[in-house]
Parts: structure tokens; sequence; C-alpha cells
């Protein structure tokens, strides 16, 4: 069901980070963003209804390149003063006009600028060299000479380009409808314009890699970043298979997370087993561990209301479609009227923050009393809101799989090529998962899956990942690292080699090279 657009009353938030990410392995296969990189002002104009989702898209798209972003709302904004960002990107959504007081400040700055979307014909110095004042539609896009070239599920909405006079142009990036092409990012010195008037998971792998040109960085790394992770492993599932599984990775030699979920629950009986009660089942995850894996907490039962582990959300109210808000006891309620709705919403995300924090050490502490050790946070089915990832960001440093970028809808997620610390997430560093799983019935799955990372492996910095269901057994995944080794160059993700933290009262986790430390004790087989 669709929450009202009265009910859906969302705050915007002026969001800024600024530290380090840190790079684990000795041989340097993650980027490591520098505590003082680029300072980058981005501001945003577009329509209310889809400012948020539109905003966090931007964030994680940005969240690559810098770890001192701020994002603040076009009406809003205020000249920096003093020395200012040494980056400002401007989004104009569709319909929109740029405030005089942008208009204003970017024609008096005249620095490393990108414009998105609306608003260029505002900034004179701007509009002199790029005129984009007519529509056009899209329906594929290329990233420049020798890169895929995408094929559109829909036609998209953009800015036609055309050269002002004078200007000493740069095409990055273009965009074809039927076989016909335009330019879709140009630039001219230091102003950069990206046409589209919004920002969706279609278009996003064309946008990030253009945004290399704008920040002027090159590819950190020469070669494909790859990880694996086992999905949904909860006390009902078979020791021996995952053992055989765990079994055959270490003598692959491949790295690998694996994504624990420490209570079911059956649906039937509401009892709940615990891994305390498989033993089997521990024995083979501390194996893994002492030879792999890096341990994920997927959830600590991985349902919330009546449903299945493994089936339900856990931290989105999936019925409602909205954040948790209640007890899953009761039955679903709503504001009477909108006089009823701030205190009902007060209550709601006041419950939502002791239910996420209550959820989370619990899940860490059932696994570390198995003397299992998890090192990220993945949500069921990839569904949290906004505040669900703040409380989650005071326990993990790391987070795993698609972002949700709205509160509207769980269905607004997206995922991206790179590694990225987007404001919204508080400090967190997200991995994405963009090659997708195994299906039982579909045999030609991991070609497909290799197919996909080989094409998108040729975007620069791209960290890909891909999950699995233990229960499909061990010769499926054969066929899936068979395929995946195709990949020139492939390396494998080790998560556990990364500086990773977890913390909860009593209980502190951290890795790096030197292996996993419980406090300041080393956990067995944690380091190479």
């Amino acid at each position: 069901m669709r929450v009202p657009r009265w009910f859906r009353g969302w705050v915007f938030l002026v969001l800024s980070l600024a530290g380090g990410l840190a790079s684990g392995a000795d041989a340097r296969p993650l980027p490591a963003a520098a505590p003082s990189g680029p300072r980058v002002l981005a501001i945003l104009n577009v329509p209310e209804e889809s400012l948020e989702k539109q905003v966090n898209i931007l964030a994680i798209l940005l969240g690559h390149f810098s770890t001192q972003v701020t994002l603040v709302k076009a009406q809003d904004f205020v000249a920096p003063a003093g020395a200012g960002p040494s980056h400002v990107v401007y989004f104009g959504g569709l319909y929109t006009e740029m405030p005089g007081s942008v208009a204003d400040y970017l024609q008096k700055r005249q620095g490393r600028t990108l414009v998105i979307g609306n608003g260029i014909q505002r900034v004179p110095w701007a509009a002199s060299r790029i005129i984009a004042a007519t529509d056009a539609l899209y329906d594929g896009l290329q990233a420049g000479e020798g890169m895929p070239r995408l094929q559109l599920d829909i036609r998209h909405l953009m800015k036609k380009v055309e050269a002002g006079s004078g200007a000493a142009w740069m095409v990055h990036a273009w965009a074809f409808l039927d076989g016909a092409s335009k330019p879709f990012c140009v630039s001219d010195g230091d102003l950069f314009y990206l046409a589209p008037v919004a920002l969706d998971q279609e278009i996003l792998p064309v946008v990030g890699e253009t945004l290399f040109a704008f920040f002027d960085q090159s590819a950190a790394r020469p070669f494909p970043l790859v990880y694996l992770r086992l999905e949904d492993i909860h006390p009902n599932t078979d020791a021996r298979s995952l053992l055989a599984i765990g079994t055959y990775l270490k003598e692959k030699k491949i790295p690998y997370m694996a994504g624990v979920i420490p209570t079911y629950r059956n649906p039937e009986t509401g009892r709940l087993k615990q891994l305390s009660e498989a033993p089997g089942l521990v024995k083979a995850l501390r194996f893994m561990q002492e030879n792999g894996a890096s341990i994920i907490l997927h959830g600590h039962t991985h349902q919330y209301r009546n449903s299945e582990t493994g089936e339900g959300f856990e931290f989105w109210d999936v019925e409602s479609d909205r954040p948790v808000y209640q007890d899953p006891d009761e039955p679903s309620n709503r504001p009477v009227s909108a006089e009823d709705l701030p205190e009902w919403l007060a209550k709601g995300k006041a419950y939502e923050q002791a239910y996420v924090r209550s959820r989370v050490r619990q899940g860490v502490r059932a696994l570390a009393a198995q003397r299992l050790y998890p090192l990220a946070f993945e949500a069921p089915h990839y569904a949290m809101s906004q505040a669900g990832y703040r409380c989650l960001s005071e326990f993990f440093s790391t987070y795993v799989g698609h972002l949700q970028v709205s509160d509207t809808t769980w269905r607004n997620q997206v995922s991206t090529l790179h590694l990225s610390r987007p404001a919204f997430l508080n400090g967190m560093a997200a991995y994405p998962e963009n090659l997708g799983f195994v299906p039982g019935d579909q045999p030609e799955a991991a070609a497909r899956i290799r197919g996909t990372a080989m094409e998108r492996s040729r975007y620069r910095d791209a960290l890909l990942g891909v999950f699995y269901h233990p229960y499909l057994g061990l010769e499926k995944l054969k066929g899936l690292i068979t395929e995946l080794e195709k990949v020139p160059g492939i390396h494998w993700v080790d998560l556990k080699r990364e500086e990773n933290w977890v913390r909860i009262p009593g209980l502190s986790i951290q890795s790096s090279p030197r292996g996993i430390f419980v406090g300041d004790r080393k956990v067995k087989g944690s380091a190479r």
C-alpha cells in the first residue's frame, strides 16, 4: 500500500561527511580516499517529491571520489565563506530554475564546476560555452570510445547539448536515440556538463565514469575486483553442504563473505532457533572464518511480522511499505488525520531507532557468543530507512549490498559500480552488489553473470559483487567460479584484510591486514 502524500513528510537535512577511507591488504586492492581530499559542494534543485532519492543517489556517486561532501537544497543556499569548495556540483531537475543566489555564486566563483540537467543558461560564463536549452530523449549511453554501450529499458529525458561560440569541447560520454548520437557529458576547461534531468539506476555506470574526468582522477588500479557472498546462512542451513562449500573455496584460495542470520523463526509456531542449537553449523562457520570467510551480519532474524526467516524484511514494514514504526505483533496503524501525524510520526521514529539498535546488538552478540565475528552488515532484502542507516552507523563501519535511497518505498534501491562513503551512511563504507545471484532454475545464469562482470569491469575502479545461496549446493557454485575466473585479471576481495570495525557495548571487533581482533585478542586463522 502506498503511503498518502500528506503522510510522507520529509525534512531535508544538510548532510556533511568528512573522514578517510582506509585500505587494508598489502596489495592495496581498494583505493583509499585521502582524509583531506576534494572539498565538494553539491547544490540540488529537484522536485520535492523526488528530492530525497536524487540527493542520495548523487551522494553515492560523489562518495567514491571524496569523503568531504556537503549537499544543500538550492532554495536554502548561502554562499560559503572562506576558501570554499574545490569542486561545485549543481543539479537542476525537471522543470526547475536556478535560484538567483546560486547563479550569482557560480558566476563569481568560476572554478571547477559541474552542472547537471537544467540551469546552465542562468550562469553567463557557462552559458557562453555550453548551450542546453531544449529537451531530448535517449535510449542508449556510452562512456567514451571502446566502452560498452548501454541499451536502456526506457527512453530518458535530457537536455540537448550544443557548443557555444569559441568553446573548446571535450566529449566524455554519448547518448543515443534510434542509433543517432548526441553528447551526454562534455567539458570545456573547468566547466563540465551532464545532460540528464534525473538520476536513476540504469544510467549510473556512465554517470559514475564521467566523474573521473570531473575530479581529474585516473583509475586507482588496472584490474577488476569481485567479491563473492554466501547468502542467508541461518540455524536451519545444512552444515555438511556449507562445509563442502567452505572446503572448496579454501582449496581455491578464494576469500569470500558469509551472510549469517543468527536466529531462525518458524512462522507457524513462532519458535526461535538459535545458532547454539546447531553445533554442526557453528563448527562449519568457524572453519570458514579461519579459512577465507568474512562473516557478515545479515539481520538478527531476517523477518518482521509473521514471515519466515530469510523471507521477511526485518528492518522495513513491507506490508505498509514504510519504516518499522510499531511492534510487529500489533495490527498496522496509521494516524487518523493530518493533525495527528506529528505525534504519531515522533512515536514511530522513536520506536524504529530503539528497534534497530536492539536487533543489531542482539545479532552481533549472538554471533560473537559462538566465536563468530561479523565485520559488516547487510540489511535483509537491502531494505532500511535513512534513520535506520544512521542507527546502524553507530555499530558498523561497513555495509554490503544495495542502498535504499528513499523512505517513500523500499523499491527505491540503487547499486553503483564503486566503493563509496555516501553522506547519508554517516561514515559507513558501502560495498555494492551489482552482478546479482544464481537462481536455481537458470542453467545459463553463471555465464550471464560472467558476461556482466566482463562488461562492467571495463569501468574504472569497478567493484563487482555477486551472491550465492548455499542450499543450491557445491556444483552450481563451482560453475559460477569457473565462469568468473574467465574475467581477465580478476582479483577477489578479502574483506577481513580491510579496515573494518564493529562496536557494541562490551564488545569491539576490528579487522586489518594483521587479522581480526576482538579487543586485543587475535582471532584464529584471520590473517595469512
